[in-house]
């Protein structure tokens, strides 16, 4: 499996196949590459200088005391001295390893580029246009979002980094049909739910996404139901086990599903997040709702102009996996953190849960774009649109870059703006 690992997920010509064929590396392409490589860096240079502290939430005290009762006596126990229950394992393990934060800021920017690794190859992969390439790697590498979860000690960071993975895995499962791939998405996946507790809401989009490849026969479902019933063991049994200890069994995390799902859906904060990432947070905070409905009815009105023909099932994965985790994300009741008085500064925790879909959005878009401009016929009509794009990314980059700047002077709560 370290194999299959090693000499076919990393080299980085194996997935540029397109189609079955290498992607161009012609002296334009090169120099995308160079250009997209020194976004890259500017952004780890901006996070190196940001996160010279990572900052520290609750949830982040709960990491360190857990890592350091792991490294004690070999149990996971919250602050209190109860039960480590409310987040997965894996997180607090890895840090009693590498000992205290400053160790693991270290390893927080090895992650960060390697994120940004995978988002290139799936950028390369996807989006054809050379100046959109350079634009998705804008918005990916100077994104709120992503940046966000790299300035505090949080596990999103590896759990995004294990989303991606899992992503391109199912591409070259979908691609080869060995079962060696299979194996891998089913042990990524698992860990994932290890890593957070909402890797069970990405499962069940692989589970789909299986059975839409593979046509609606017995043995489709069999694969998507081995596949899930496997990576959601290990945490199902974790779960189990630690909520028991706790005296709660299971009711302390069902009774966060099925709370307000239809209300959260209307009226849920994660909309306002979600377009706070294309226009300023003045212009949606508390309209998420009304932009969600007037997004659906453009769709249904323009569902031909939409229509991308290639690269159909990637883009399909993409939305499926990013709609399913939308859905399941809805499950959670979380009325609990909110207020009457709140405002979008306050909406940190929306922002960091909605993170995980961040770059499989942003690759949609851009996807989206690079299949479509290429398509309107007047030159002038096509660089003017350019161009508006191009001002577009004004936003998100300033946007994220004064956040950044902000954390760096973190007191009390993670505001986002």
């Amino acid at each position: 499996m370290f194999n299959l690992l090693i000499f076919e997920v990393i080299p980085f010509h194996l997935l540029l196949l397109k189609d079955g064929k290498l992607a161009a590396t012609d002296q334009s392409t090169k120099l995308i590459h160079y250009i997209s490589l020194l976004i890259y860096i500017l952004s780890a240079l901006l996070l190196y200088y940001s996160s010279h502290d990572l900052n520290m939430s609750f949830d982040s005290y709960q990491y360190l005391a857990a890592a350091q009762s792991f490294a004690d006596s070999g149990t996971l126990l919250n602050a209190d001295g109860s039960v480590y229950s409310n987040w997965g394992p894996m997180f607090p393990v890895i840090l009693s390893f590498v000992a205290d934060v400053d160790n693991y800021r270290a390893v927080n920017l090895v992650v960060y580029a390697m994120l940004f690794w995978l988002s290139h190859l799936l950028i390369v992969r996807m989006v054809d246009t050379p100046i959109l390439r350079l634009l998705v790697s804008l918005w990916i590498a100077f994104s709120t979002p992503v940046l966000m979860q790299f300035n505090f000690l949080w596990s999103e960071s590896i759990f995004i980094f294990l989303f991606l993975v899992q992503i391109i895995v199912f591409f070259r499962y979908r691609e080869t049909n060995k079962m060696g791939w299979l194996i891998l998405l089913i042990v990524l996946s698992a860990v994932s739910c290890l890593q957070r507790y909402a890797g069970l809401f990405i499962i069940p989009g692989f589970a789909l996404l299986i059975i839409m490849d593979r046509g609606y026969k017995l043995r489709s479902f069999l694969i998507s139901f081995v596949y899930g019933g496997l990576a959601c063991l290990p945490v199902l049994v974790w779960m189990y086990s630690r909520y028991q200890s706790s005296g709660g069994g299971f009711s302390m995390f069902l009774t966060n599903l099925y709370a307000s799902f239809f209300s959260n859906l209307y009226r849920s904060y994660y909309q306002d997040v979600f377009f706070s990432w294309f226009v300023p947070s003045s212009l949606t905070f508390e309209l998420g709702h009304y932009y969600v409905l007037g997004t659906l009815i453009l769709v249904i009105l323009f569902r031909k102009q939409l229509k991308v023909p290639r690269f159909k099932f990637e883009i399909q994965s993409l939305l499926i996996l990013s709609g399913v985790y939308f859905l399941f994300l809805n499950l959670i009741d979380y009325s609990a953190i909110i207020h009457p008085d709140m405002t979008f500064g306050g909406l940190s925790d929306f922002e960091r849960y909605l993170s995980i879909i961040y770059i499989p959005v942003i690759l949609l878009l851009f996807v989206w774009l690079s299949q479509k401009l290429p398509l309107i016929e007047h030159k002038t009509t096509r660089v003017v649109l350019l161009g508006l794009i191009c001002l577009w990314s004004i936003y998100p980059i300033s946007r994220s870059i004064k956040n950044t700047l902000d954390w760096k002077e973190y007191t009390s709560s993670a505001v986002v703006k």
